[in-house]
């Protein structure tokens, strides 16, 4: 598997996500999502440092659009 396959949004659980949030602990997008609720933009997320957190997508602005949505946006 390639670098492009890895950071695609995709999960194990085969769900996609288009943003890639960092972590708020050590600041490295290590992350998995693992939950998303569309009605009120919260976004339950995992780190490889141990680290999990939910966050509110309308003010949490710590991470990255993933890249297949990033290079069209360019």
């Amino acid at each position: 598997s390639g670098a492009a396959a890895e950071d695609d949004g995709s999960t194990a659980a085969g769900g996609y996500h288009p943003y890639k949030p960092y972590c708020t602990v050590c600041n490295k997008d290590l992350t998995t999502v693992t939950a998303y609720d569309d009605e009120t933009t919260e976004l339950t997320y995992t780190c490889a440092c141990g680290h999990g957190e939910t966050v509110e997508l309308s003010t949490f602005d710590h991470g990255k659009l993933v890249w297949k949505v990033d290079w069209p946006m360019r």
